[in-house]
């Protein structure tokens, strides 16, 4: 919980230094994020004898270390009065998101229980195993491509044209890579 709230804090900073496309920053910031929270945080922890403690606050330092490297390059942003349409608009957004992810996982879970009755726990896992092979390929790539394309795509909005065009540039790409 700790974490969601010190990434909540720091998620506009990331999103501005994503959309100016400046990657090796967040890439830098990960590097001392995780050098300092694995292995100085986590480490030093378990050596004083934390034991599975260690790795929480090895989490809670990476957030911190993060939140304060992105902190760095916008110290300022967020400030400012509350506008409650938009906000009521993020919740709703928020909330079909969140629905929709429990649809898809409970979509993802209904027919393993199908195929397990059906025909069999080994067939479940040769099933499971080949519905691995046919998602987590494109579910990466479609995760590199939502990390890149999107602050590009952010940069040019009002654009539409070259919007579209880059939205069906990157669903080619994705489905070729896949």
């Amino acid at each position: 919980t700790v974490v969601f709230v010190i990434k909540g804090w720091s998620s506009v900073q990331e999103s501005m230094l994503a959309r100016e496309m400046r990657f090796g920053y967040l890439a830098t910031s990960d590097a001392w994020r995780f050098g300092i929270g694995y292995f100085g945080v986590s480490v030093a922890c378990a050596l004083v004898g934390l034991s599975y403690w260690s790795i929480v606050l090895g989490h809670i330092g990476q957030a911190a270390i993060r939140a304060i490297a992105v902190g760095l390059a916008y110290p300022a942003v967020g400030a400012g009065p509350m506008d409650w349409r938009s906000c009521r608009r993020i919740l709703d957004y928020g909330a079909g998101q969140t629905l929709s992810r429990l649809g898809s996982l409970f979509g993802a879970q209904v027919d393993s229980y199908v195929v397990a009755w059906s025909l069999g726990v080994a067939a479940m896992g040769l099933y499971g195993r080949a519905n691995q092979l046919a998602t987590v390929p494109p579910a990466q790539i479609g995760q590199i491509f939502d990390n890149v394309v999107f602050p590009a795509v952010s940069r040019m909005q009002t654009d539409i044209t070259h919007v579209a065009a880059a939205y069906k540039l990157s669903l080619t790409g994705i489905f070729l890579l896949s």
